[in-house]
């Protein structure tokens, strides 16, 4: 009678999951927002780890676990189920949790504070389900120094490894107070090495006319006044922005610092920009 019992409310418990999964995506398509779990092949890409260990067991905090190596489709990003090829296995486990059967410790990635599963999404799924906070995890650690522990999604660790890029081009030139809160504020990764470079260009100019050493402080504080900000307000003047939602002056800025010697100039035509640009 008990193994009927748990079964039947194995069932139950994997039937309101898959009801729950269904109004997820209902809602998220009506917002224009994703339920999928986050990819670790993306994520890796975003923050591209420099290495990994095995950091062995311990507890996992579930509300961390954001993605999975593989099975995109079978759970969305709550770990809820979406299919419903993945019930057997899925009221399987919820008859051991509930009899407390032990089970294997599951297997994940740990990447900026982010957990992914690679064996155990199953068991992930049915103890968020029934509301555990942890699960026993073997855990391999890639290394990255962008803690993305608070992301949710992968436009929220875009946001993070941004956040982070900025932080660190400020403390590498050593110009918090030169640049505003506000001003050059990049939408894609990589942009601020290439504006480290082109301050570098500028200051080694500076050097050179003023025949002794300029700090990185001075030379940013320079670059922007004289070159950025006259830069950007042509870029802000010409209208261009109002074909790209959601970039900034300063993303057009870098475009223009990495494709100038591809750009066709004819006579007369972006002079001012070249004008600033052999300042630099």
């Amino acid at each position: 009678m008990s193994n009927t019992f748990d079964s039947y409310q194995a069932k139950h418990e994997f039937e309101a999951a898959r009801r729950m999964a269904f109004l997820g995506s209902l809602f998220s398509t009506v917002l224009g927002r994703t339920q999928d779990p986050i990819s670790l092949d993306e994520a890796k890409h975003l923050l591209q780890p420099t290495g990994e260990s095995f950091r062995g067991r311990m507890p996992i905090p579930l509300d961390r676990v954001v993605g999975t190596e593989g099975r995109y489709s079978d759970f969305d990003r709550r770990f809820l189920p979406r299919k419903g090829h993945v019930g057997a296995r899925w009221e399987r486990i919820a008859v051991a949790f509930r009899r407390e059967i032990p089970l294997p410790a599951i297997h994940v990635y740990e990447l900026g504070g982010l957990f992914f599963v690679r064996d155990g999404n199953h068991r992930v799924s049915v103890a968020r389900s029934r509301g555990m906070a942890f699960l026993d995890g073997e855990v391999t650690a890639l290394t990255t120094e962008i803690d993305v522990s608070d992301a949710a999604s992968v436009d929220e660790i875009r946001a993070a490894i941004l956040r982070y890029e900025r932080e660190r081009f400020l403390g590498a030139l050593n110009a918090v107070d030169v640049l505003p809160g506000d001003s050059l504020v990049l939408t894609s990764s990589g942009g601020y090495d290439d504006v480290v470079v082109h301050i570098t260009c500028h200051r080694t100019m500076l050097e050179r006319a003023a025949g002794h050493r300029v700090s990185y402080h001075d030379a940013t504080q320079s670059w922007y006044e004289s070159v950025y900000l006259p830069l950007a307000k042509l870029i802000a003047d010409s209208g261009v922005l109002m074909y790209a939602q959601g970039r900034t002056a300063a993303d057009f800025y870098v475009w223009l610092v990495r494709h100038w010697d591809e750009i066709p100039h004819s006579p007369g035509a972006g002079s001012r920009f070249r004008r600033r640009f052999r300042t630099v």
